[in-house]
């Protein structure tokens, strides 16, 4: 199974940002220690390059979908790769032909935002959505739902909530749309705001089971396999023998 057979089981895919990084920190441990056009890696960067592209095929599907907090991600690290190729530019180099090598490839990283903005969730109602959204922000952080000690990270970057975003509008997909739908993520914390969610009042004033909604989450694992969330009603998960293509 390739990242193709999930477009085709599901009518809705919602995207996080790192769902298709095949290992974690590729894109960190190529350009984060470059120092000249000297250093670059033709090997790391050709995975890079099947990366990116694979990302602008990804986001051209027209079942996938993004959110705002996802755009706003993929533009953050395009502008730190442009601010990347500037610092590059004050150095003294030999090898042109590297320099002409990361133009390409920050230029394809820009690809990546317009297609993921291209492609941004618009619900039939947007002030609902908007209401849904801000209250699942809400009560992730009144639950400490990404608080977990082992997910802390240090950073410059104020949140983009893009998790939230990815889990308030497939709430909405599936309650208000009708519209079962997916979440493709590498990221735990989209678990765990669905647990956070479960006894919160508004659904169980309404009788809504949250765990019973028909929204599939897809967790990548930096092992390349993905486990597959079938109901959010499972403390354990099965693993769907799902490998990079």
């Amino acid at each position: 199974m390739d990242f193709l057979d999930i477009l085709e089981r599901h009518e809705r895919v919602f995207s996080d940002t790192g769902f298709l990084d095949v290992t974690e920190n590729i894109y960190r441990d190529f350009f984060y220690d470059l120092r000249t056009y000297d250093d670059v890696d033709k090997k790391k960067y050709q995975e890079i390059l099947d990366l990116i592209q694979l990302k602008i095929e990804w986001y051209q599907q027209p079942n996938v979908v993004s959110v705002d907090g996802v755009v706003e991600e993929h533009s953050r690290f395009a502008n730190l790769m442009s601010e990347k190729l500037r610092f590059l530019n004050q150095k003294r180099y030999s090898d042109k032909t590297k320099r002409e090598l990361l133009d390409h490839i920050v230029r394809l990283q820009h690809c990546v935002v317009k297609r993921s903005r291209h492609s941004t969730y618009h619900s039939r109602n947007t002030s609902e959505c908007l209401t849904l959204v801000k209250f699942v922000i809400e009560r992730a952080e009144q639950e400490q739902a990404k608080e977990k000690p082992f997910y802390r990270k240090a950073t410059r970057f104020e949140d983009t909530h893009a998790d939230e975003q990815l889990v308030g509008c497939a709430l909405h997909s599936a309650l208000y749309e009708n519209t079962p739908c997916a979440i493709a993520t590498s990221d735990t914390d989209i678990y765990y705001i669905f647990k956070a969610l479960r006894d919160a009042d508004p659904f169980r004033n309404l009788n809504i089971d949250i765990a019973s909604l028909p929204i599939t989450i897809y967790l990548r694992k930096p092992s390349g396999n993905i486990e597959v969330i079938e109901s959010l009603e499972r403390e354990k998960v099965h693993y769907d023998d799902l490998q990079y293509a």
